[in-house]
């Protein structure tokens, strides 16, 4: 039987199954710098969840973050720790080893030895595990999935498969009829929480959709490559040695006759600096080619996936300069120390939740910006920014 996606990897299954159908080998995976966050940034939540506190130099040291990176996830973990002891939970279980067997159309929790062993996951399983399962004060099991990258603004659980199928397995898991799915959205400004409830007949579904896909992978034959928008937005593990993009990379290579191949790896010094080389040319012809998609989108927005669209959007920024009037604004305020450095919002709202009542950071905060904009102090700047993102009248 065929290995089966995690539940991570579902929304990209429903889209193309050839990671798991194509027989290749699946290459090296390299970490960006918002994905080391978010690892960083999934583990402290783990100890936050049961002890309130994390030592976050250790996991820093651990998953290699820089200073900068660093000080981004103390905003994130502050935020995360406000929102948890606000909740009053009745109970949390961070990080819940969940699979779910479309044969027998049946929840489990796995046993593990360690956090990374899957020894008992069963053939025609599929498996992950939520951020965090919790009953909260009414009585509500809540399956939770923190975010912190850009992509999930504005998304609902109820579009995420991944959620979708972690809410199946923790409900059949835990012997609910029904649970509610929730996407926690992190970043600077603090944490958003939007929730959808599925009921019986909701769950009965999605078992419906996840035994579908299971079916769709184990069938006979070995389906092609279905190229589009998931390959980048849902994280294709194998796209570097996907046979439609070395088919387009050929295409761009006919030209040079080159001595060597593209390959996920180099065989010899001479190799990787032709790599290097080849790579630096593509890349100017793949600008070529982006920019004649930026003018299509500045007449028209390209429709991707999930109701959005690529394409031009204005972006503001706002910076805080550390003149004198600004930090008499907030030494007034009592929350000098969000100067030690210089001044940003998340150093702003980091001191104003140090100092300020219960219930009343938020009021603080946008009081000390409004004073910070009266004497000067916040410089606006806009500039344009291709990416995927949702119409303003979906938002």
């Amino acid at each position: 039987m065929t290995f089966l996606p995690t539940f991570s990897r579902v929304d990209l299954a429903r889209q193309c199954t050839y990671p798991w159908t194509g027989g290749v080998k699946w290459p090296k995976r390299f970490s960006s710098s918002f994905a080391t966050i978010g690892t960083a940034f999934s583990e402290a939540a783990e100890v936050l969840a049961l002890w309130e506190d994390v030592d976050l130099a250790a996991i820093g040291e651990r998953v290699s973050l820089s200073d900068g990176d660093a000080r981004v996830l103390e905003v994130y973990v502050d935020h995360l720790r406000d929102l948890l002891r606000g909740r009053g939970d009745v109970w949390r279980w961070a990080e819940v080893p969940l699979a779910w067997s479309t044969e027998h159309r049946a929840g489990r929790i796995l046993k593990q030895a360690h956090p990374r062993d899957y020894d008992h996951v069963r053939p025609g399983d599929l498996w992950g595990r939520p951020d965090l399962v919790y009953r909260d004060p009414s009585g509500v099991m809540v399956v939770s999935d923190y975010k912190t990258g850009q992509k999930a603004r504005g998304v609902s659980p109820i579009q995420l498969a991944q959620l979708r199928a972690c809410g199946l397995a923790a409900a059949a898991a835990f012997g609910e009829d029904e649970v509610t799915i929730e996407v926690v959205f992190v970043d600077d400004a603090g944490c958003r929480s939007t929730r959808d409830h599925l009921d019986g007949w909701g769950l009965a579904k999605i078992a419906g959709e996840l035994g579908d896909l299971v079916a769709t992978i184990n069938a006979p034959g070995h389906p092609q490559p279905r190229p589009g928008p998931w390959c980048h937005s849902h994280y294709c593990p194998v796209a570097a040695v996907c046979p439609e993009t070395k088919r387009a990379l050929a295409m761009l290579s006919l030209a040079s006759h080159p001595p060597f191949a593209l390959a996920p790896e180099c065989a010899s010094g001479e190799h990787a600096l032709w790599t290097l080389d080849e790579v630096k040319r593509l890349e100017q012809a793949l600008e070529v080619y982006k920019l004649a998609a930026k003018r299509w989108a500045d007449e028209s927005p390209i429709p991707t996936t999930d109701g959005k669209v690529w394409g031009p959007r204005t972006i503001e920024t706002r910076s805080i300069e550390s003149t004198p009037e600004a930090i008499s604004v907030l030494r007034q305020r009592g929350i000098e120390a969000a100067a030690k450095w210089s001044v940003t919002k998340s150093a702003i709202e980091r001191e104003a939740g140090k100092v300020a009542p219960k219930g009343k950071k938020a009021s603080l905060v946008r009081d000390v910006l409004e004073q910070l904009d009266e004497v000067g102090a916040v410089k606006r700047s806009t500039f344009t920014k291709y990416e995927e993102h949702r119409p303003k009248q979906c938002q």
